[in-house]
């Protein structure tokens, strides 16, 4: 995946802010990401395709961890680094 293709699937997430705020707290817990960006996307999808069918094996719980490691892996992408885990462009909003 490019960095522009990354810039766009990151800019395209739209989730729920106590999801998001929730995540973020997570990640100034620990930085390190647990899956590369593309399976922690691929997570962080089925994870949202479940909320919004109401399924009842969502868990907010595993999909708060599967946010975090978004923001973190798409941190440790970017040429910035850990300053990137603050600024995720458009997305995640």
């Amino acid at each position: 995946m490019t960095g522009r293709a990354v810039d766009a699937r990151l800019s395209s997430l739209r989730r729920p802010r106590l999801l998001v705020q929730a995540a973020r707290h997570v990640v100034a817990e620990d930085r390190r990401p647990r899956h590369p960006l593309t399976a922690a996307l691929e997570i962080e999808a089925e994870c949202e395709d479940r909320r919004r069918a109401g399924d009842p094996l969502y868990s907010s719980q595993v999909h708060v961890l599967a946010v975090a490691d978004v923001i973190r892996a798409a941190a440790s992408t970017r040429a910035d680094g850990p300053a990137a885990l603050s600024v995720i462009p458009g997305g995640l909003a």
